[in-house]
């Protein structure tokens, strides 16, 4: 589907819905997979940027840098329902497997900060790391991602003490957790880094030999396949995250970014 402006993010909701935000445009769009169409935009005040959905409790967050704000749709209703001030410029908005926190980086003080959603919205700062690509959590661990630093931290939630860290693949770009290890997509050479959860060490390098310039690794919800797109090759990747190994490589037509993969989608006269 043809977009005027250039999408920020996107994610999926129930099969039936595609969240997307986009440049200059002050509305989150909720678009019907069953037609492609746009049926309803949520004005926000100010520029809305990156989308995570908390599918357990029908929430989306939506952050809006310029306005040190995240606010808060209801998914049932796709409505605007709060607005949550935060301190800084909000970027890679990352939300615990158990929805009890938000996790952000503030692009203009390079500080990283929590948001504790069940503690009244209490702010709790993590420290400061330089030009931050990803943070996951898991293990009431910290994982946090430096893309020109080409290393990962790993910092104790509970005392906001640094664990451990480590050297990683090169230009490390996303992140995500399974099964108590941590995937780190490296850009620079094509290559998954397997991070043990429990010991913190580096068990397995995986290279993809895509020949291209790796940007996400996305699970398939409920499933232990990842999809890795790439932006300079016309192809994305197939990857088993149980046995650490690459299933296919897919050509498409042109690179992408991003990947929204929805389990079935019932079409209008389809």
């Amino acid at each position: 589907m043809a977009q005027t402006n250039v999408p920020i993010d996107m994610d999926a909701y129930n099969d039936q819905f595609l969240l997307v935000t986009a440049y200059e445009k002050p509305s989150v769009d909720v678009i019907s997979l069953a037609d492609d169409q746009i049926i309803k935009q949520i004005y926000i005040k100010t520029q809305p940027d990156e989308i995570v959905i908390d599918k357990n409790k029908n929430i989306a967050y939506i952050s809006s840098s310029v306005d040190s704000s995240i606010y808060t749709v209801n998914l049932e209703t796709m409505t605007l329902s709060k607005q949550i001030k935060i301190t800084g410029m909000c970027e890679k908005l990352t939300l615990s497997e158990d929805g009890t926190k938000l996790f952000y980086y503030d692009k203009r003080t390079r500080d990283i900060w929590a948001i504790e959603l069940d503690n009244n919205y209490l702010l709790k700062e993590i420290g400061k790391f330089p030009n931050v690509s990803k943070i996951v959590y898991t293990n009431n661990k910290i994982y946090i991602t430096s893309r020109t630093k080409n290393r990962l931290a790993i910092i104790d939630y509970d005392t906001i003490n640094l664990i451990a860290e480590i050297e990683i693949c090169e230009k490390p770009i996303d992140m995500l957790a399974f099964h108590e290890r941590v995937y780190v997509l490296g850009a620079g050479d094509n290559s998954i880094q397997v991070v043990d959860a429990k010991t913190d060490t580096l068990t397995d390098s995986i290279y993809l030999n895509t020949n291209g310039f790796s940007t996400k690794i996305n699970q398939i919800e409920n499933t232990n396949i990842a999809l890795i797109t790439d932006t300079k090759a016309s192809l994305y990747t197939v990857f088993d995250l149980g046995t650490n190994k690459v299933i296919k490589t897919i050509p498409i037509d042109i690179p992408a970014n991003t990947i929204v993969v929805t389990e079935k989608v019932k079409k209008i006269n389809k």
